[in-house]
């Protein structure tokens, strides 16, 4: 993440079972959805999976920042407690997540799933 990069809220990594492809993190309490800035470690991921829990369904764009730019991935979400999959398609190193404005939406979870290493 870029210095100028500062993230507005911190996530709790919870251990994962060694040599996961996961890396979960979690916050004190369930985070209204209010535009914030999740730092992550940097890393590459094929996706973001992230706990919801909404009053209604809805859709939203969440911005994945990059070492070398950041790019708009649309979600869409059932009201309830549900997981859902962001895709991370860009092929760089991903550093932070914004959150969307969603009236009515708590993050409780976010889980980063690296690629599945190939072996020759």
């Amino acid at each position: 993440m870029s210095a100028a990069l500062t993230p507005d809220l911190d996530l709790h990594p919870v251990a994962d079972a060694p040599g996961s492809r996961t890396a979960r993190a979690v916050p004190d309490s369930p985070v209204p959805l209010a535009g914030q800035l999740l730092g992550v470690p940097a890393g590459s991921y094929d996706w973001v999976h992230v706990e919801l829990d909404a009053t209604a369904p809805g859709e939203a764009d969440w911005w994945l920042y990059y070492a070398d730019g950041l790019d708009p991935e649309p979600l869409s979400w059932a009201a309830g407690v549900r997981t859902v999959r962001l895709p991370v398609t860009r092929r760089s190193t991903l550093t932070a997540v914004r959150l969307p404005v969603a009236e009515g939406v708590a993050l409780h979870s976010l889980t980063l799933v690296a690629p599945v290493a190939v072996t020759a």
